[in-house]
């Protein structure tokens, strides 16, 4: 069988200071999926095309896909790519009409029959889709009923059809690393301005995130926290280097230190086996200490982002943000002072969210003082505790696919009873404002340059957001 795994092409918002910085990276998901398959039946011809890398408009991805003619496409739905995938699968049913399209990801996770009668997709995968994704070409290759395969939406004679669900949970430290080589990887690239060196590429070593945070989505790899084993990492780690010659990687798990120990490890046979790398991830503040980050930064971390949405207290409970203020102003210091570059991330706008709270969490941008920051604007998912409140409280602006189109970037989604939405857009940009053009931040970027490499980063950087400012 042919089979074609498609990451539909997307343009980013033009409402954010990161949307002209050229970030393109592997759509990791689609990867591990394909590796598996491909592990387990080899005698399938299994393809990737990957349209963002591409940088092609809807009508060029037309000319794109008369390269192949598959049996079979995969598809990934997030709630922010909705939109761009209905007109994916319109234009894939054109062109291989006697296809099967199979979605799957976090939105079809959640609204599998929306995927099949908004998007038009015969059949949607739930939850993690190695497994159920081999199992769904098996029984397609063996004409068998796949109302055997678990975890399956379908659609049969007009009717849809869920299968048992039964999820498995799979260890990381089984299944083989992403089909990276199916991609085209000179095409990928972290945003400009946030990298030390390329090549660059991205890793993920865990999967699911044991907090409750109201704006956050779970439908794919749940709560339950596991990862692979550190050996395994320095493993994938060599991999990338020996065949693509990556300098630096971003880890893209939600917490990378959840299991501090690990890290730890991870550090250490870094160190030992004298890895030539720069990297970077993402964490809580709970979950760092002086002597992790001081291991950290030996074995080649350069940058970590941390969580705070909100500086203010209350605002923090509503959200389910367990974090200390306090403690996140000591997490930073400490950052600073062993020399990793911090990276801060806010969210205005949610429900509840008042002027005062606002100016409190900016207030706290501008305490915490860390190299970089971004702003965001409340994003209701559909399936979070977020969207959920928002409903029950009728403060959505928008649903269904009308709310889809706008959750790709910064838009008024949630009504505020004192902010309106030319107010919380104005709040926004200028957030980014007053905090970047700082002549104490623009002069401790420019304390920072210690190579021609790092005058370059900034210059890229700047030029960025002086575009977006435009």
């Amino acid at each position: 069988m042919n089979i074609l795994f498609l990451n539909p092409p997307f343009l980013l918002t033009q409402d954010s200071p990161y949307s002209k910085t050229g970030a393109i990276l592997p759509a990791l998901g689609i990867l591990y999926v394909a590796s598996y398959l491909r592990k387990y039946h080899p005698e399938h011809k299994i393809q990737v095309f990957d349209g963002p890398a591409y940088k092609l408009t809807i009508e060029s991805f037309k000319d794109k896909l008369n390269e192949y003619n598959p049996d079979v496409v995969g598809i990934t739905i997030y709630t922010t790519t909705f939109p761009v995938v209905m007109e994916t699968i319109k234009i894939a049913r054109e062109k291989f009409p006697k296809a099967l399209i199979v979605a799957g990801g976090p939105h079809a996770s959640i609204f599998p029959e929306e995927c099949i009668n908004l998007a038009n997709a015969d059949i949607v995968v739930l939850g993690e889709g190695e497994k159920t994704f081999t199992s769904l070409i098996e029984h397609i290759e063996a004409k068998k009923d796949i109302s055997g395969v678990l975890n399956i939406v379908y659609r049969k004679n007009g009717q849809v059809n869920h299968t048992e669900r039964k999820m498995e949970i799979i260890d990381l430290n089984a299944i083989p690393f992403p089909a990276r080589d199916l991609l085209e990887i000179h095409r990928y690239r972290p945003a400009k301005g946030t990298y030390k060196r390329l090549p660059a590429l991205n890793m993920i070593t865990s999967r699911g995130c044991p907090y409750q945070c109201c704006y956050c989505s779970k439908n794919v790899f749940g709560s339950k926290y596991r990862a692979q084993s550190p050996s395994r990492t320095i493993e994938e780690i060599e991999l990338l280097i020996k065949n693509y010659g990556i300098k630096e990687i971003y880890f893209n798990d939600d917490v990378f230190t959840q299991n501090m120990k690990k890290t730890e490890e991870l550090c250490d046979l870094l160190i030992e086996r004298k890895i030539d790398l720069t990297w970077g991830c993402s964490t809580r503040f709970n979950l760092v200490t002086p002597k992790l980050l001081e291991k950290m930064k030996k074995s080649g971390c350069i940058t970590i982002g941390y969580g705070i949405e909100s500086g203010d207290p209350e605002m923090l409970k509503i959200i389910s943000k367990d974090i200390s203020l306090d403690h996140a102003k000591e997490v930073i210091k400490w950052t600073k002072k062993i020399g990793i570059e911090s990276r801060s991330f806010y969210i205005f706008g949610f429900p509840g969210e008042t002027k005062e709270s606002m100016n409190r969490t900016f207030q706290t941008a501008l305490d915490l003082d860390t190299d970089f920051v971004m702003f965001n604007l409340a994003i209701p998912i559909p399936g979070t505790e977020m969207y959920n409140q928002a409903d029950a409280e009728n403060s959505l602006i928008y649903k269904g696919l009308e709310l889809y189109k706008r959750s790709d970037g910064p838009h008024y989604l949630i009504k505020l009873k004192d902010i309106s939405e030319n107010e919380l857009r104005q709040f926004y940009k200028d957030a980014y404002k007053k905090y970047y053009l700082r002549p104490h931040y623009i002069l401790k970027r420019i304390l920072n340059i210690r190579s021609f490499d790092d005058l370059k980063r900034n210059i890229s950087g700047l030029l960025s957001f002086i575009s977006w400012l435009k």
